[in-house]
């Protein structure tokens, strides 16, 4: 019987760690919407598709036309079908063509949202931070700097001088207001190779350099960097102004700062696999033609791919990122639903709920694994559990609901 003790004291606290070392991810998408709504409206039923595919928890977007296409892709692309946890930036109203950030509120909070100057459009810079679970007791998170860049188009002289002119001001706005942590840009930079100077003087000088993610060098138009390109989905104009030629440039990318580059942050990239960066859409084989064109995607659900080709002629690019931070917002949904609960830091009080009636089992046990607390529960499908009375420290609640069992991690 000792014997058996031991090893559930072991099986708790092995429990208890692995709570606290588990990691959450952060989805982060660029996309460039060209001129949403101006250049036909319509097309927000793909956008949606587009969205509710890729999940983004931060969307940074190019190329939208006013303020009232700002909402609609918040209303009715993002929250939709039951959906409500999006929200926006501020709109700052350049031109034709302005840029804007959206995020999941259950994971991300906007501190600051501002604009550096530049031509033919500003830079726009967003401060946000992440929702840790014990925000509101420690006060203490992750702020990222987010730059939604759309740098000059064409490939002339005085085209690329413009962009290495924008990318300038972003270098120094960077090295003199950052502490070099945290810093991801995203956007349209409409280069062509990875030598070109505004990716110079933002990856190879100044204090706190960038990172290409996947750290691709060369001509971006070449076929060797197929699976990358991001314009354009068409040879052919469907009617909205869009570029033509096939996919062939790699117009749409993100850049890293360092410590995410190397993973020594609270946010850490993974060079090495192949789902922490993509562009979505593309599967390689489509080098020079329309996405529609044959072979056919199989990679990538049908409607997805005809919504890409129909709404833009660029393709987002996602970025994956890990955390070490537990993004839990109050709500947390556990294998297919079966159990939700809500954990209110000010009241101590936590709200477990299931989808039906179910006989359930919570026990607590505190950071040695020792049980503090055994509640059984019949006919059990909302419980609010006090844990007020509780002397202060961090407790894992382990409810065994329908034969299976879930872990809750709380701070008294």
């Amino acid at each position: 019987m000792q014997f058996k003790k031991i090893i559930y004291f072991f099986f708790i606290l092995l429990l208890f760690i692995s709570q606290i070392s588990a990691q959450d991810s952060i989805r982060l998408m660029t996309y460039n919407l060209l001129n949403f709504p101006d250049a036909n409206p319509a097309r927000i039923s793909y956008l949606k598709t587009i969205l509710q595919y890729s999940k983004p928890d931060i969307l940074l977007v190019n190329e939208l036309s006013n303020e009232t296409g700002a909402n609609e892709v918040l209303v009715n692309a993002l929250n939709t079908d039951g959906i409500n946890y999006y929200s926006r930036a501020p709109f700052h109203n350049y031109d034709i063509q302005n840029n804007l950030l959206y995020y999941d509120t259950r994971k991300v909070g906007l501190l600051l949202a501002d604009t550096i100057d530049a031509s033919p459009r500003p830079i726009y810079y967003f401060k946000v931070y992440l929702k840790d679970w014990d925000l509101a007791q420690t006060m203490d998170t992750t702020f990222i700097h987010l730059f939604s860049v759309h740098l000059k188009a064409l490939s002339g002289s005085a085209d690329k001088q413009k962009r290495y002119d924008a990318a300038r001001k972003l270098r120094t706005f960077i090295d003199n207001e950052l502490n070099g942590e945290h810093i991801l840009v995203g956007g349209d930079f409409n280069v062509y190779k990875s030598s070109e100077s505004c990716l110079k003087v933002l990856m190879d000088s100044g204090i706190h350099k960038l990172h290409d993610p996947i750290n691709a060098t060369g001509t971006f138009n070449s076929q060797s960097f197929s699976t990358i390109h991001t314009q354009s989905t068409r040879t052919s104009d469907p009617g909205d102004g869009g570029s033509t030629g096939g996919l062939d440039d790699r117009f749409d990318l993100f850049l890293c700062s360092e410590d995410i580059y190397n993973g020594t942050g609270d946010l850490q990239s993974n060079p090495t696999d192949p789902n922490t960066y993509k562009a979505i859409g593309n599967d390689g084989q489509h080098y020079n033609i329309a996405l529609s064109d044959a072979p056919s995607v199989t990679i990538y659900p049908s409607d997805l791919i005809d919504a890409l080709y129909n709404f833009s002629d660029h393709l987002p690019v996602v970025y994956n990122l890990k955390t070490n931070k537990d993004l839990v917002d109050g709500i947390e949904f556990l294998k297919k639903n079966t159990l939700k609960w809500y954990y209110d830091l000010n009241s101590k009080i936590l709200n477990i709920k299931t989808h039906v009636d179910n006989k359930a089992e919570i026990t607590i046990f505190n950071q040695l694994g020792q049980q503090v607390k055994l509640n059984s529960q019949v006919g059990f499908k909302e419980q609010k559990l006090n844990l007020s009375g509780l002397p202060k420290g961090t407790y894992i609640i382990r409810v065994m609901c329908s034969g299976e069992p879930y872990n809750i991690k709380c701070i008294r």
